[in-house]
């Protein structure tokens, strides 16, 4: 039953992983075609990397990776990366309150539950400050940067112009089409960390759904850190640890894998899984990235 279980779980963190590919190509098409080559191995290489480095800076790989060929640039590349984070924050929170209310996990999940909820209710308001103070934010941003030489004034404000209007569009993406991606990814990875705590349980680690969600997400969440000895299963049978330890690395070399099919195979699945058809939309600038307007007189210029 183990490796019933822990295929399942391997396919189903899988079918997560696709779905958030074609959440994040929706942000990108905004503006351009999405590299889904590039974006893939950029996943791949982030969540490896998410794995030994705290804070998700991996996160920061999975932008630059593709944002080098991207012609909007590795800012917008990492406002969309953000972006999808904080669309994230308020299903994680959503977990920790209904397990909370449910009474599972005890002390642990209560205290995330809540963390989370405040931390979200900060996003939440941080947001509605950069809908409404964006041209402010703009000079502020805009003086910021002007302190930098001229290459690191640009990349800078390319940055934080790609994240104010990231999030200013947002009614340009397929609201629907957004949510059922987000839905049916965190419905795949749930399905994948029940399969998974099954299979730990199996191999002599007895832990559930809410045990692998806290695990990963928890206040003391951790990645390869957690096969350690004095991690969560640094004392665990050795199989529950190559069990983990399996399910974090095998699905990246999948994905990083996928890049390398022929290339009549990815593109039959390219057209097959597109965010948006081709003739639905023509992909615009974002406004004032050419260098000269960015640093025109701002009030000339409102966004």
């Amino acid at each position: 039953m183990i490796g019933l279980y822990f295929v399942l779980a391997l396919a189903l963190v899988l079918v997560g992983h696709a779905f958030r590919l074609l959440r994040w190509e929706q942000f990108i098409r905004i503006y351009e075609r999405p590299l889904r080559g590039q974006m893939l191995r950029g996943m791949a290489g982030g969540y490896a990397l998410n794995l030994v480095l705290p804070f998700h800076l991996g996160d920061v790989f999975r932008a630059v990776f593709p944002g080098r060929r991207m012609k909007s640039g590795v800012g917008f590349a990492l406002a969309t990366v953000i972006m999808g984070r904080f669309l994230d924050v308020w299903f994680v929170v959503l977990g920790f309150i209904t397990f909370s209310l449910l009474g599972q996990g005890g002390a642990a999940v209560r205290g995330a539950a809540r963390y989370y909820l405040v931390f979200s209710l900060v996003l939440a308001a941080a947001l509605v400050l950069v809908l409404v103070l964006r041209d402010w934010l703009k000079k502020i941003c805009l003086a910021f940067c002007g302190i930098f030489n001229d290459t690191l004034k640009l990349d800078g404000m390319m940055f934080f112009w790609s994240l104010i209007n990231t999030f200013k569009d947002l009614g340009r993406v397929k609201i629907g089409r957004l949510a059922a991606n987000t839905v049916l990814m965190w419905a795949a990875y749930l399905g994948s960390y029940t399969a998974l705590g099954a299979a730990l349980t199996a191999a002599g680690q007895p832990m559930g759904l809410v045990g692998v969600f806290d695990l990963l997400f928890g206040r003391s969440a951790a990645g390869f850190t957690a096969l350690l000895p004095g991690g969560a299963l640094g004392n665990a049978a050795p199989a529950a640890r190559g069990l983990l330890l399996a399910w974090f690395v095998l699905p990246l070399a999948a994905m990083w894998a996928a890049t390398l099919l022929p290339e009549r195979v990815r593109g039959a699945v390219n057209q097959a899984t597109q965010a948006a058809p081709a003739e639905d939309t023509t992909p615009e600038e974002i406004p004032l990235t050419d260098p000269a307007r960015m640093t025109a007189n701002e009030d000339e210029n409102p966004m």
